[in-house]
């Protein structure tokens, strides 16, 4: 079984990977229909909430049905 040690890990090696491509790209052209590095900058800015959400969790800390749905797109699903 995994531990909330290594979900942490994970989420800061996401986090490192976006962080990565979001400084390797090219602004965004201002009529551009994908805008690509502000949809990878908005994934950078979750993933450090996520690994940092993450980071502060003990282990076996006990978490509520409310706190797994926080930030669910599926509203509360």
């Amino acid at each position: 079984m995994h531990d909330i040690y290594e979900f942490s890990a994970r989420a800061w090696q996401i986090h490192d990977v976006l962080q990565t491509l979001f400084s390797a790209l090219p602004e965004d052209q201002e009529n551009s229909a994908v805008p690509v590095l502000g949809v990878v900058g908005l994934l950078t800015s979750l993933s450090r909430e996520l690994a940092n959400e993450l980071s502060e969790i003990k282990a076996n800390e006990p978490t509520t049905h409310a706190h797994h749905t926080q930030y669910s797109s599926f509203g509360g699903v």
